[in-house]
């Protein structure tokens, strides 16, 4: 009986032993569990190794994501491809958005330089079709964007177009006022070796000129009220001309180009228009030197 009253003990002290040696174990790897989990990322490194790499970013951890982020933006910067977002601040960036607003299958030209006044940007509202596009400068006190409401309420500086035709022909069709001028009836001297011819009708005085496959016509009023304040003599104006396109040049039309002068107080406008084989270009401004500028910076 002794003997089994002891082995009955010992048993249940082994048992208690283990039981309660089994739930220290627990304890102790549940801890070390628990403190080993601190020193790990928060999120499967998988995972946001995926994420990172969505956001175009390399790395894993935040701070990585938020390098890889900025040296994107830094890398942007560097190609040019800034925030469509941003107004621009230089002609040239300004002329860049321009070129991407229009959505139109025609060759079109944009000038170079614009000319501006001290401390003005450069702005714009396009318009465009498969055939044809519009763009309508302007200059601002401060940047604006591209097609924004605030363009339009800047200074009309001038208006660009393009429009394609069927054919050649067509195209040449659709330039008007063409006119070879007969310098051997009232022909006067424009210098540069260029000679002209004055006419007038009623209550108008023209002067009519060739340069290259050029017409141009100068169109201004008789009555000194009615003369453009800018330019008040015409024949200073067209020698003016003469003298400008004597050091730039216009762009080559293919068969005619026509520039027509309207210099009258309440109607300045100057239109240069040219074809180049199906293409007809146009630059619109109310200062013909302003036109002359535009277009001869157009390539």
């Amino acid at each position: 009986m002794k003997i089994r009253k002891a082995i009955g003990t010992s048993l249940i002290s082994i048992s208690l032993l283990g039981l309660f040696g089994c739930q220290t174990n627990t304890t102790s790897s549940q801890a070390q569990q628990s403190n080993s989990s601190t020193d790990q990322p928060k999120t499967d490194p998988t995972q946001q190794t995926q994420d990172s790499q969505k956001n175009g970013n390399a790395g894993n951890g935040n701070q990585a994501t938020q390098n890889g982020s900025s040296n994107q933006n830094s890398s942007s910067n560097q190609s040019g491809h800034s925030d469509q977002n941003t107004p621009p601040r230089t002609k040239q960036e300004a002329l860049n958005k321009i070129a991407k607003s229009l959505k139109t299958k025609v060759p079109f030209i944009l000038p170079k330089n614009v000319p501006l006044d001290t401390g003005k940007y450069l702005t714009a509202t396009t318009s465009s079709q498969s055939w044809y596009y519009q763009i309508q400068l302007f200059q601002t006190n401060n940047p604006v964007n591209i097609n924004t409401l605030a363009a339009p309420k800047g200074t009309w500086i001038a208006t660009l177009e393009g429009t394609e035709y069927k054919d050649s022909a067509s195209a040449e069709q659709a330039i008007n006022g063409y006119i070879l001028a007969d310098t051997t009836q009232n022909s006067i001297d424009l210098g540069h070796g260029i000679k002209g011819t004055m006419d007038a009708a009623t209550g108008h005085s023209y002067i009519i000129w060739n340069e290259g496959r050029w017409s141009i016509k100068l169109d201004s009023p008789n009555d000194p009220t009615y003369q453009n304040k800018n330019y008040p003599d015409s024949l200073k104006l067209a020698q003016k001309i003469v003298a400008y396109l004597n050091t730039h040049t216009l762009p080559a039309p293919q068969k005619i180009g026509v520039i027509t002068i309207h210099n009258w107080q309440q109607n300045q406008e100057t239109t240069i228009e040219w074809q180049y084989h199906e293409m007809t270009y146009k630059v619109t401004s109310s200062d013909p030197l302003k036109a002359l500028e535009i277009a001869t910076q157009m390539r």
